[in-house]
């Protein structure tokens, strides 16, 4: 993500972020995780499926599963003080 400078700027303004604000390269660091996760079928729910909605805001990213509804938020600070660059799978919480 970081290595196309125009790239950058087209998606944080596709997404709505500001480049400049603090979590701007924090959330598209996230986003390019969680699409690579996604990738190699490691980003799943709990009840099986898949279908991850991804809804991306200035100060977080909500993961919704499209079959039950279970949600996780993660959080800016979240992610900069995780190891999320290091994860190799991601299974959000069933609410069932």
């Amino acid at each position: 993500v970081m290595s196309n400078e125009a790239y950058v700027d087209e998606v944080i303004s596709a997404c709505g972020l500001d480049h400049t604000g603090k979590n701007g390269v924090t959330m598209l660091k996230a986003l390019d995780k969680i699409q690579d996760l996604s990738d190699r079928e490691s980003l799943f729910c709990e009840c099986g499926s898949n279908l991850i909605d991804v809804e991306i805001h200035e100060d977080d990213i909500i993961l919704e599963c499209c079959l039950c509804g279970a949600s996780t938020v993660l959080t800016a600070d979240m992610i900069r003080n995780s190891n999320f660059a290091h994860l190799d799978k991601l299974v959000i919480p069933c609410k069932n």
